[in-house]
């Protein structure tokens, strides 16, 4: 609860500067140690040891952690750059949202076709790929974009997760112990719901902060007569300069975040090699002729 809060209140309380961030993530990394010592020490642990002794599990899981975080990060990011920066309605943000949800049930039930003929590590492989390729094109948005740009790059980012969805959580229990399945499957929840907080705080600080440098650097290349234009024009000029000068300083933060998310992407492809492929189903016995 501790580091939820402070993944999702720190960015806006400039985070360690504020007394209760500092006090609650001291807390949240209290509990932390107290959690792994219990985990380390007790005879029967909250999660069993076993679990992180098997390298499938733990690769699908590092792979879970990552994707689920980008993702979240990149829908949290899209609305807000979309409205603000570019500058179209809420309807109309809205409108381009909504294909990125309908891309990830046409992935998934896409998955279960693709099954037949690829093994699960070349499904996740290839999710994996496209959804680098949807977040790496939104690094040549412009403020010119339209918005059928705007709406395919999220789409096929949809259906890329939605397509190595199913595969990777079947892949995540297919070598663990019957008795496993229960602590894994709460434990991939809590590793998707912390994903997605630490995602999502990761990416609004570095728009924040790049945001802020972007708009000092810009300022400085401003044409001394345009801006003295402006200024003449009292109130109303200073008004117009700030505002184009935060909207291209948040285009050029915002292209910085999904470059970093599209690389968090490539930079999993290497561990699906340790995903072991599902066992084959085996025939039922039949009876043997009298």
């Amino acid at each position: 609860a501790c580091l939820q809060f402070v993944l999702e209140r720190g960015e806006r309380a400039d985070w360690f500067e504020a007394t209760h961030i500092v006090v609650l993530t001291g807390l949240a990394l209290a509990a932390g140690w107290v959690f792994l010592a219990h985990s380390a020490t007790a005879r029967e642990p909250f999660f069993d040891a076993a679990l992180f002794r098997d390298s499938n599990f733990v690769a699908c899981l590092l792979v879970t952690f990552v994707t689920s975080g980008v993702f979240y990060a990149n829908l949290s990011l899209f609305a807000p750059f979309v409205q603000s920066v570019l500058g179209y309605p809420a309807d109309a943000t809205g409108y381009m949202i909504a294909p990125r949800g309908v891309g990830v049930l046409l992935g998934v039930a896409a998955s279960s076709a693709l099954r037949r003929f690829a093994s699960d590590r070349v499904i996740i492989s290839i999710g994996l790929a496209g959804s680098a390729i949807g977040i790496g094109s939104m690094t040549r948005f412009s403020l010119e974009t339209d918005p059928w740009t705007l709406t395919w790059t999220g789409a096929l980012q949809g259906i890329c997760y939605g397509v190595m969805f199913a595969p990777l959580t079947a892949a995540t229990f297919a070598t663990l112990e019957a008795r496993l399945r229960t602590e894994a499957a709460a434990l991939v929840q809590l590793v998707r719901q912390i994903s997605g907080g630490i995602g999502i705080a990761f990416a609004f600080t570095l728009l924040t902060r790049d945001g802020h440098g972007w708009t000092q650097a810009l300022a400085e290349t401003v044409n001394p007569g345009v801006a003295a234009a402006l200024l003449d024009a009292g109130a109303a000029g200073l008004v117009q300069l700030q505002g184009e000068l935060a909207r291209q300083a948040g285009l050029l933060a915002y292209l910085h975040v999904v470059g970093w998310l599209a690389l968090a992407i490539v930079l999993m492809l290497p561990f699906v090699a340790l995903i072991r492929p599902l066992p084959a189903p085996r025939a039922a016995a039949l009876p043997a002729p009298e």
